[in-house]
């Protein structure tokens, strides 16, 4: 006991000295218990002084008592990852935006709130009242587009998430729906884990949870109600399904399958990848492929793309079309190469913990690649490769295509491969450890561990992460102010806002940018016709306001505004009627 003790202090020592080099220290709060970290001298003191105490009481002793830390991780690996995921779970909530705002949030926290409603399709009137050229388009905020009727307005977006966050918002009441993405992100540390068990061990599972948890892009996306991470979690629980060996596990696989689907139609190819797992691929062969599998993973997929076809029948017109449109508006041959540098470059740039690790392995399965005991547990590594190549070369095949997008944070697009990835990561460290001498296994393990999952969080830090929450609360700020100080019939006049201002307030929505005459005329007509019209426009818009009505007196926004919202990006609210007043108001100013 005293020895297992000496081995457990000076490990988390050795954790804990790691996070504070890398972090510069930390603080955590269990209740009333409060642990402040700053410096490197007492976890260097407590690491030193545990191990110099185990080999006084010698090196057997030392070595019997640190070969049980691989075999321990091993039997509570489950326990671990349960844990982990809970962490994933609790950081996704604690650190949410808890707003719907820019376009893809602000579409899906909408939809989710129709759905409670019991109604899709939202009439609004001033399509019929106005007949601009543009219809709808004129009149739909950001995540929602024309419906199949004049004056009809739809949701853009598919409906796999939003029945989710219904589900949430139902069983949780008010923020409910905030706790969607974070309970996905739970579900897919844990089908990684899963997915990892199956392909090769439960170490190599262990690793890849916490490779998945501490990712610094599914971070960026577990904190915001955002598809990646649930499109993620449903595939790799497809994939952990369908490798299964009873029968109803392929009925979930095509249900989860069904479920990836519905939140990301475009992921449609990769059931070709979960197909093949049905059917026993990579173990199994081809010339015996298990065909009742495959037929049960299809009817899995019934109860969920019933229901989904019918909606989009419904919606667009047509039960295989979707909210965005036809594929040639995103989809083009010139954007593959491009693609290929701008994702290498992010993954490099948002992975590179685990890109090290990869090399580490690698390093160590070379150098000791006659040293692998016959007892190791795991399957080999060509199961977990297999498979991480197929599912990364259809998501490739899809998204190289897709548009061209600048920002780091598209990497989110590949979260369904990255996580299966990190399951071959997984085990390509297991398989390096299990050549490691038997008492370094599982010390080194825990170590380098803490070592990637600490460099990923610092990352994740530097990519503002959980910053996120106090930028993105403009929008509520915004949606807030204008519910209790909107005029009576108010239109807002937006783009950026226009999901968000509807979400919150209700009020019409009109579009500047498809605006079809100057901004003069439109604000006269709606005044004629018993409207007030406001303007809501984000700093970094009002160029692109003035470029699009060049001889607008009205686009130079050159008179006070009645609110300037934000810190970091500033909301102007404006009524263009204190234009004419002699007097202009006091603004609001709020953070």
């Amino acid at each position: 006991m005293i020895r297992r003790f000496l081995v457990t202090i000076g490990t988390l020592a050795l954790v804990a000295l790691v996070v504070i080099v890398a972090t510069g220290g930390f603080v955590l709060e269990i209740g009333a218990i409060r642990l402040t970290a700053r410096g490197v001298r007492n976890p260097l003191i407590m690491a030193g002084a545990s191990w110099a105490l185990l080999a006084l009481l010698g090196r057997a002793a030392m070595a019997r008592t640190t070969t049980q830390v691989a075999p321990f991780l091993d039997r509570h690996a489950t326990a671990i990852a349960v844990v982990i995921a809970a962490a994933c779970a609790g950081t996704g909530y604690g650190f949410n935006t808890f707003a719907a705002h820019s376009t893809d949030p602000s579409g899906y926290v909408s939809t989710s709130k129709m759905l409670l409603d019991g109604n899709l399709v939202r009439v609004e009137p001033l399509v019929k009242t106005f007949d601009w050229y543009g219809g709808g388009w004129n009149f739909s905020p950001l995540g929602h587009r024309p419906g199949v009727a004049a004056g009809e307005i739809v949701p853009t977006y598919p409906m796999g998430l939003p029945v989710v966050m219904a589900l949430t918002r139902s069983a949780f009441g008010d923020f409910g729906e905030y706790a969607a993405v974070p309970l996905l992100g739970a579900a897919l540390v844990l089908g990684s884990f899963l997915l990892g068990c199956r392909l090769h061990s439960r170490i190599g599972g262990l690793v890849a949870a916490a490779l998945v948890a501490t990712s610094p892009v599914q971070l960026f996306h577990v904190v915001q109600p955002m598809s990646d991470v649930p499109a993620a979690a449903w595939l790799v629980l497809a994939l952990a399904a369908a490798l299964g060996d009873r029968w109803p596990s392929a009925v979930v696989a095509g249900m989860c399958l069904g479920m990836a689907a519905a939140t990301r139609p475009n992921l449609a190819p990769l059931a070709l990848a979960v197909a093949a797992c049905a059917a026993g691929w990579p173990r199994r062969s081809w010339r015996q492929p298990r065909v009742t599998r495959v037929a049960l993973l299809g009817l899995g997929l019934v109860p969920v793309l019933g229901p989904l076809m019918a909606i989009n029948l419904s919606l667009y017109g047509s039960a295989t079309s979707t909210g965005y449109g036809g594929l040639d508006q995103y989809f083009a041959s010139a954007n593959i190469l491009p693609n290929v540098g701008d994702y290498l470059e992010r993954i490099v740039r948002g992975e590179l913990p685990a890109l090290w690790l990869s090399a580490a392995a690698i390093a160590i399965l070379v150098l000791r690649r006659r040293a692998r005991p016959a007892d190791a547990n795991g399957s080999g590594l060509r199961p977990s490769a297999l498979v991480a190549a197929a599912i990364g070369a259809l998501t490739l095949a899809v998204y190289l295509p897709y548009g061209i997008f600048p920002d780091w944070a598209y990497l989110r697009f590949l979260l369904p491969a990255l996580a299966v990835a990190f399951v071959f990561v997984g085990s390509l460290a297991a398989e390096a450890a299990a050549r490691l001498p038997e008492g370094a296994r599982g010390v080194v393990l825990v170590v380098g561990m803490a070592v990637v999952c600490t460099a990923n969080v610092v990352v994740a830090t530097t990519q503002q992460v959980f910053n996120l929450r106090f930028y993105e609360s403009r929008y509520r700020t915004v949606g807030h102010y204008l519910k209790e100080t909107l005029p009576p019939n108010p239109v807002v006049i937006t783009f950026q806002e226009s999901g968000s201002i509807h979400y919150y307030t209700g009020a019409p929505i009109s579009r500047w940018d498809y605006m079809p005459q100057d901004l003069e005329d439109h604000v006269s007509a709606f005044r004629q016709r018993g409207l007030h019209p406001i303007i809501v426009v984000e700093d970094w818009e009002r160029p692109n306001l003035r470029a699009r009505f060049p001889k607008s007196a009205l686009a130079a926004l050159d008179w006070t505004p009645r609110a300037d919202i934000g810190e970091t990006t500033h909301v102007w609210i404006l009524d263009p009627a204190d234009r004419q007043a002699s007097m202009p108001p006091v603004t609001d100013r709020f953070k």
